[in-house]
């Protein structure tokens, strides 16, 4: 849902709230209103039928001609009476606690009026329906004068005597508060359509056009333009949005200048590894998981007597080359392993054999390949064999030579004593000669 839909049904919430609340305020206004308005009307049409008794008691009575010669003199009361036939629309009503005339008695309205009195009240107003109409009913407590205690002797001046009463239909005036309450709330509406569309005006204006310049904004950054800046005018938010959002544009093009240089260092290590990888004295391969030949340098090329790498990618080095499954194991459990004199099978025939190094790589969760490094003790085992075949030949020399010495000296005491024999023996007798036989022997040995 877009941001203008949204505050479009934000803005109509807040109307008909208001129009709810405006509404009800404006009925209870009304409703107070007109009650009061009525109350008015019906105590100013009191207080005129109480000025016309005030005057005719105060003129004692006032004479109606009934006949063509004959005057009567009437009472305020006969006045009073004779008020509703010439008021139009207007019922006037005397009762009294204890009225003289049937006609007087108090109907049960009129008698809750004369309790309310009893208690102290001065008016008594309500609003009434009757055969589909409504009406307003409003009486005034009537108190006894001095004149009214010829009529009714024994009741005391000031004193409630009764009550005088007005009816009168309220039909027109309520169509009239009606017709204005609708109208100040057809105007008040009017009002609020009018306050919801510049609402929505403005919002679009200045909220929804600022929105889209920073989506612009967020777009271009995406596409790698960090060179935008937003500048948005207008409310404090606004501001702050723009400070925010060039704030995190300068973080990004930090990010990406240490991220370049990240990534020259990198660059750099792999040129480094791969320097020390192509030229080491040594085999070193990469296994993955399933002991698979991955990778391997030059120096295990010629220790495995190929040319080419892809020779060797994906073979089982451990079933293939080194037939040695209790290595993978050991692998596989983690840890290094350490093995000399390792016979490999070459590729190309024949045989080599090796001193090998394998470590496991990977975390205490998952192990993803192996490295190891072989080194090729061919030559060195056979200079090994050529040594200590040597070291037997010398021990063989001197164990001779010592046995030729000792021999020497046994000969030479036996020598000795040859020639004092013969120094003893005529030379012309057979032993002479044997003897010099013995010593010719003696000399050689």
């Amino acid at each position: 849902m877009s941001l203008r839909v949204k505050g479009a049904l934000l803005v109509s919430t807040v109307l008909l709230v208001v129009l709810g609340i405006g509404g009800c305020v404006l009925y209870r206004n009304m409703h107070n209103l007109t009650y009061y308005l009525l109350k008015n009307k019906a105590a100013t049409i009191v207080q005129q039928v109480f000025t016309i008794r005030e005057w005719v008691s105060g003129h004692g009575g006032v004479y109606v001609r009934k006949g063509e010669e004959r005057f009567v003199l009437q009472v305020p009361a006969f006045v009073t009476k004779e008020l509703t036939k010439y008021s139009s629309g207007v019922r006037y009503r005397l009762f009294s606690f204890h009225p003289i005339n049937p006609e007087n008695a108090p109907d049960p309205l009129e008698k809750k009026a004369l309790k309310s009195f009893a208690e102290g009240d001065e008016e008594f107003f309500t609003l009434m329906e009757r055969g589909g109409k409504r009406f307003a009913v409003y009486v005034t407590p009537l108190r006894v004068t001095p004149a009214c205690v010829r009529c009714h002797p024994g009741a005391r001046v000031g004193s409630v005597l009764g009550g005088l009463g007005v009816t009168f239909s309220v039909e027109r005036e309520m169509r009239t508060m009606l017709r204005y309450g609708l109208s100040l709330g057809l105007g008040g509406v009017a009002v609020l359509f009018v306050i919801f569309f510049m609402v929505a005006f403005l919002l679009d204006r200045e909220v929804v056009g600022k929105i889209r310049e920073v989506e612009g904004a967020f777009a271009r950054v995406f596409q790698g333009d960090l060179e935008v800046r937003l500048a948005l005018e207008g409310a404090a938010e606004f501001s702050s949005l723009s400070r925010g959002f060039n704030r995190m544009v300068e973080r990004l093009c930090e990010q990406e200048r240490e991220q370049e240089r990240m990534t020259e260092r990198l660059k750099l290590e792999k040129e480094k590894f791969q320097r020390l990888f192509e030229g080491a004295m040594e085999g070193i391969f990469f296994l993955d998981k399933d002991g698979k030949i991955r990778d391997v340098n030059p120096e295990g090329l010629r220790l495995l007597g190929c040319e080419d790498k892809g020779e060797l990618q994906g073979r089982d080095f451990f079933g293939d080359l080194c037939p040695s499954v209790e290595l993978l194991l050991k692998l596989s459990s983690g840890g290094e392993v350490r093995e000399s004199e390792v016979v490999l099978r070459r590729v190309s025939g024949g045989e080599v054999v090796v001193d090998m190094f394998w470590f496991s790589v990977g975390d205490l969760h998952c192990i993803w390949g192996y490295w190891g490094t072989i080194r090729d003790v061919s030559e060195e085992k056979s200079l090994e064999r050529q040594l200590i075949k040597a070291q037997r030949m010398e021990t063989l020399g001197v164990l001779a030579g010592g046995i030729a010495h000792d021999f020497n000296n046994i000969l030479s005491g036996v020598l000795g004593f040859v020639e004092l024999c013969l120094d003893e023996v005529p030379r012309d007798s057979q032993v002479y000669e044997r003897l010099n036989m013995c010593l010719e022997a003696l000399k050689r040995g």
